[in-house]
């Protein structure tokens, strides 16, 4: 909802989101996040820490990680086990004017 561009649009973004089931985060998760981290500092790329603890979350469950951010892309060569869930849609489907 941080990427909301207006009330419309953040009208938009809560309803889509209400389709998705939410995930707990395991507690035991939390240091494979930090090995990820090191894994991915060792290759020499640095992410934010969130993009990271997704990418552990959809990796121990098994999911795809649906994304626009190109970034997973980079995340995905240090840590192959993550997949990407392949969506193209056009700008103009999800973000209204």
């Amino acid at each position: 909802m941080h990427g909301a561009s207006n009330p419309k649009h953040l009208e938009i973004l809560i309803l889509a989101l209400e389709s998705f089931k939410q995930l707990e985060f395991p507690s035991s998760l939390w240091d494979r996040v930090g090995l990820n981290l090191i894994k991915l500092r060792k290759a020499g790329i640095s992410f934010p820490f969130n993009d990271v603890a997704l990418a552990t979350l959809a990796v121990d469950k098994g999911l795809p990680s649906w994304t626009f951010d190109k970034q997973f892309l980079m995340i995905q060569k240090a840590l192959p086990e993550l997949t990407l869930f392949d969506e193209t849609l056009e700008k103009s489907t999800i973000i209204p004017e």
